[in-house]
This record gives structure tokens, C-alpha cells and sequence, in this order.
């Protein structure tokens, strides 16, 4: 085969080397199948049966996962496990075998199509990659069915290898690093919120993401390398290109020392002014992840996860649970819980919400739960109980009035005085998303101990910009005056009140805008775990009254690109190598 190289999206940071190995994806046409009436009680048992089945064989999968990571790989795979152990799912399809006389198959592909329908409609990036969680736990049921084990990929075991594939459902990559050295990942398709690409950087395998179509015939075996820093796959390389992403590889892993190396520097600028590096996570397993890579704090803990794929809300005692691991496993150290966002585009059989024409403008995160306190009071409760043990930090996201804030906060003072939970034992923050919430900010900032700017939701609603949106995505633009300005009177506002101002959206973990950021004055920045070493270095680099008077010079201008300009041109009058200082971001080749 011909030396060829693919660009697509860097997923998972690092370089591997070694012999590709395709994973075809099994066909999944079925065809409706009608049985005799008699035979329904056995093809209900015969279901019943593969569904035991599916949850044994996963149970043993997360259990070797676990081995490799600890519990938050094998956290994925629970997941699975917990939606076919749904009773409801049980009982539709035992139900549709009975009423329609049909094989267990048919049944099931009508439930899965269902979900599919779902899971894609809705708004939200993350929620909706977990349709793939949903078709690999049918998959296996479908297998079952058929009485088609899960083999352990035929890959060599010893031998590493670059795992080549349309996509990969989460219990296929589990399989794989599990029982294979997998060197790099090649996907096709897949998502960065996919739980294959998430399993990626736990395990630490470089991952391309997104390299479109490309000919699996003859791919096995042959040699490739894989740039998941970058975003680059080689197949066949040449001896010369294999010495050269040789010393990358090794440039690599020295950026990596260095990066260890930031996490033990102390948290201040140049000129002495400190700043904060928070963790943004979903799983409670990331902790230690996010410690290991110099977090101060948790700045954004997600709690979505804890209601997917379930029939019934979790309980009090099951939230709680949580988050006082939490609490335990952060020491002291401070920790942001955002209530649950969900909207009309996440609506489901826990909330039936019912079709909207905009959900990204409807009834959504407190707008709903002001409406179906329950859901939202045991949540609450859980958080204040786990409170006792250890401050926690309430967000409550999408809040636009004054109105809302005041009666979320009775909500919790209520809740608290019932539990016997002080008020110093917890904070009442809210997202700023929305540009009104940062117009009005001298009105909330009397009523919050501190507020968390979402940018990724604020650039948008600010820009009218949906940036999944191909056609529009060039106009998703952070450097937009509009929202400098928006950040910048936020800050104003806020500052004086002693209320603190953290930036939790993707902003914040890039170099670059993270110096504006802090130059706006902005002092706490919450980012992916992997982002908080660079970003951290960086800022220490910097000396934070030139990063004031750059962020100063681009809120004069009115294009994102002119900011863009002014910026890199001023840091680099300013402060002469700031950008290139160590640790030095991974630039291939140099």
C-alpha cells in the first residue's frame, strides 16, 4: 500500500506506532419475524435469558476495566448495565412480543429505533453521544439473542496495534485495551464526547477522530502511525517519516515531564497576582485524574450522568452518595456541583417536557424544575446532607431573571433549616449563559456568593450562533467584542461585591484566550484536567498588568479577528516569548 496521510480531529493527545488492525462492524438488518401464539411465553424467557446474559458478560468487562483505571473506566460500562436492568425496558419489549407476535429481535429494534429517534433530536452535544451507550447495550443483547458470544478481538495480544474503525461502541474498546496493546485509535466517525474517545484519554492511547472515508482493504497489518495531538494518521509510513515522528514522540513525552513539572508551581502571575486552575468533570471517578494534573478545585461537576438511561429519578440516598465522595475525595478543597440542566431537547420518560420548536430556548434547567420542584428538591436535599461533611458550591445553570434566583434560594434556605445544615456550610452560585444575566449582574451579584460564566452557551445565545451548525460555525467566534465586553462588565459588577467570577466554558482552557481572560480580571478558570497544566504554565509566565493593558487594547475594537490580531501582537511587544516559554505547546517538527 501506498504512504498516505489522513488529517482529522485530535482526540487524544500522544503518538503511536504499530500494525493496523481493522474492526468491521457487524451488520445490524433485521427483519420482522412473526411467531404462533403459543410460542410467545418462550421467546419472552428466550429474551429475558439475553438479557441476563448481556449484563453478566458486561459486569465482567467493567470489571476488567477497572483493573487498568480504577472504577471510573468501568463507571461507562455501568451505565449499560443499569439500562438493562431497567425493568421498564423489560417489560416494553416482553409487551410488544406479546401483542404483536413477534420475535424478540423485531421487538427490540422497535425500542432501540425509538430511543435513536430520541437521543438524536436533542440539543445537547453530550446527551446525545450517549445514543451510542444505548446501541452498543442492545447490540449485545441482539448477540445474545442469536447466541453469538463477545469474543476477545483477534488481534495479536503481545504486538502493538492501531485500532482502525468506522466508530467504536464503548464495550468494543473496552474489549480491546483490555486484552490487546492498543498503540492509537483511527475512527472514522466518533464524537469528542463519545465514551470510546473519553476511554482513550484514561488510558492514555493517542486518538484521530473524524478522517472520513478511507479504503479498508488491504489496511490490515500494514504499518501506520498515529498523531492524536495533531490530528494526523500515516499509513505506511516511510523509514524516514517513522524517524521523524520518532523524535516527536520523544519531544512529546518531555513536554508531559514538564508538564508535572508546572502542577507543583504556585498559582500566581509574574508580578505576584494569583489565580485559581478548577477541573470541569461528569464522572466522580475524574477526581483523581483532574488532583494528578494540578487541579485547585472541581469548578464544574456535572450531575446529568446520574440520570441517564433511568425510568425513575435517582433517589435522595443516591445522590447523596455521590456527592459525598466527592466531598471526601477533594479534602477540603473547594468543589462546584451545577444542578441538573436539562431542557425540552432532553426530554425522555423522566421529563416529559413535550416537543418544542426551540428548546435551546424553552423550558429548560431551572425554568423546569421551578415548575417540578420535586425532582429538584431531591437533588437539593442530597447536596445539603453531603454539605455537613464538607463545603459544597450550589450553580444553579440557565437562570435569566432575578425572579428565578430568589426563588431558588428560598428553595435551598428552606431545605437547609429543615436538614439543620448552617449556611456557612454551602454557597448558592448561578451560570452566567445568557446575555442578560451578565447585563443585569450589579442586581445579581447581591443575591450569589459567586457566579460561573458558561461561555460556550454565552457565545452562542450572544452571536445567535448555534455553533454545531456547519453553515454558521465560522461566526462562533470567543473573541467577539461583544463578548470581551459582556466578561468585562461581569467582572465589574461582580468584583466589587465580593462576589468571585469563574469562567468554566472551553475559553478557559486555551492558552491564549485564558491570558485575556485573566487580563479582563478574571482570577478563577475551570477547564478540561488535561488543560490545567498548559494553561497554568502559561499564565505563570505572564505578568498580569501587561495582560490588562492587551485585553484593555482589544475591548476598543469591533471584529473578532482585529482582537485576535491585537492580542497576539501585543503579548508579544509586551511580553517577548510569553507564548514559546516552557512548558512548550507540542509543535510538531520543532
Amino acid at each position: 500500500m501506498k504512504s498516505e496521510k489522513r488529517k482529522g480531529f485530535a482526540a487524544s493527545p500522544g503518538i503511536g506506532f504499530g500494525s493496523v488492525f481493522v474492526h468491521r462492524l457487524a451488520s445490524d438488518f433485521i427483519f420482522r419475524e412473526t411467531i404462533p401464539t403459543v410460542a410467545v411465553p418462550g421467546e419472552v424467557q428466550r429474551f429475558r435469558e439475553a438479557v441476563q446474559r448481556s449484563i453478566h458478560e458486561l459486569t465482567l468487562l467493567k470489571e476488567g476495566m477497572e483493573k487498568g483505571k480504577g472504577k471510573g473506566a468501568g463507571l461507562i460500562i455501568e451505565s449499560q448495565i443499569l439500562l438493562l436492568q431497567d425493568e421498564e425496558l423489560v417489560r416494553t419489549v416482553s409487551q410488544t412480543i406479546e401483542e404483536e407476535k413477534v420475535r424478540a429481535e423485531w421487538a427490540l429494534h422497535l425500542l432501540r429505533r425509538r430511543y435513536r429517534d430520541l437521543f438524536q433530536e436533542m440539543d445537547n452535544e453530550y446527551i446525545r453521544g450517549r445514543i451510542a451507550d444505548i446501541n452498543d447495550a442492545f447490540n449485545r443483547l441482539l448477540g445474545n439473542l442469536n447466541g453469538h458470544s463477545h469474543p476477545c478481538p483477534e488481534a495479536p495480544p503481545s504486538l502493538p496495534i492501531i485500532l482502525v474503525a468506522d466508530d467504536l461502541l464503548p464495550s468494543e474498546m473496552g474489549l480491546f485495551i483490555t486484552s490487546c496493546r492498543v498503540a492509537g485509535i483511527v475512527l472514522m466517525k466518533g464524537g469528542s464526547h463519545s465514551h470510546a474517545v473519553i476511554l482513550a484519554r484514561a488510558f492514555e492511547i493517542p486518538a484521530v477522530i473524524g478522517i472520513g472515508p478511507i479504503s479498508m482493504e488491504n489496511l490490515d497489518n500494514t504499518d501506520a502511525i498515529v498523531d492524536g495531538t495533531v490530528g494526523e494518521v500515516i499509513f505506511t509510513p516511510s523509514l524516514k517519516v517513522k524517524r521523524e515522528y520518532g523524535n516527536r514522540k520523544e519531544q512529546f513525552s518531555r513536554y508531559i515531564e514538564s508538564l508535572k513539572a508546572v502542577r507543583l508551581l504556585p498559582s500566581r502571575t509574574k508580578d505576584g497576582v494569583p489565580f485559581k486552575t478548577s477541573a470541569n468533570i461528569e464522572l466522580p471517578e475524574e477526581v483523581e485524574m483532574a488532583l494528578s494534573y494540578g487541579a485547585e478545585g472541581i469548578g464544574l461537576f456535572r450531575t446529568e450522568f446520574l440520570y441517564l438511561f433511568r425510568p425513575t429519578p435517582p433517589t435522595e440516598e443516591e445522590h447523596y452518595k455521590v456527592y459525598s465522595r466527592l466531598v471526601s475525595e477533594m479534602a477540603g478543597r473547594p468543589l462546584v456541583v451545577r444542578t441538573l440542566d436539562v431542557g425540552g431537547e432532553k426530554q425522555g420518560s423522566l421529563f416529559a417536557i413535550g416537543r418544542e420548536d426551540n428548546p435551546a430556548l424553552g423550558l429548560r434547567a431551572v425554568r423546569y424544575f421551578l415548575k417540578e420542584r420535586e425532582i429538584l428538591e431531591v437533588q437539593l436535599k442530597a447536596l445539603l446532607r453531603a454539605a455537613r461533611e464538607g463545603k459544597i458550591k450550589i450553580l444553579f445553570p440557565m437562570v435569566t431573571e432575578l425572579e428565578e434566583l430568589r426563588e431558588l434560594k428560598e428553595i435551598v434556605e428552606t431545605l437547609a433549616r429543615k436538614e439543620g445544615v448552617g449556611r456557612e456550610m454551602y454557597d448558592v452560585g448561578m451560570m452566567v449563559e445568557v446575555p442578560s444575566a451578565a447585563l443585569l449582574m450589579d442586581q445579581f451579584s447581591k443575591e450569589v456568593d459567586f457566579v460561573s460564566v458558561g461561555t460556550n452557551d454565552l457565545i452562542q445565545y450572544t452571536l445567535a450562533v448555534d455553533r454545531a451548525n456547519s453553515q454558521v460555525q465560522h461566526l462562533y467566534q470567543p473573541f467577539n467584542p461583544a463578548v470581551l465586553r459582556l466578561l468585562a462588565m461581569v467582572v465589574k459588577e461582580a468584583e466589587p461585591r465580593g462576589v468571585e467570577v469563574q469562567l468554566c466554558g472551553e475559553m478557559a482552557a486555551n492558552p491564549l484566550s485564558a491570558l485575556v481572560l485573566v487580563g479582563l480580571g478574571i482570577r478563577s478558570l475551570s477547564m478540561s484536567p488535561l488543560s490545567i497544566p498548559l494553561v497554568k504554565g502559561t499564565l505563570t509566565s505572564a505578568r498580569s498588568s501587561h495582560l490588562r493593558a492587551v485585553a484593555k487594547e482589544a475591548l476598543k475594537l469591533g471584529t473578532a479577528s482585529e482582537v485576535r490580531e491585537s492580542v497576539v501582537e501585543n503579548l508579544m511587544r509586551r511580553c517577548p516569548g510569553l507564548l514559546l516559554k516552557n512548558p512548550k505547546p507540542y509543535k510538531p517538527g520543532s
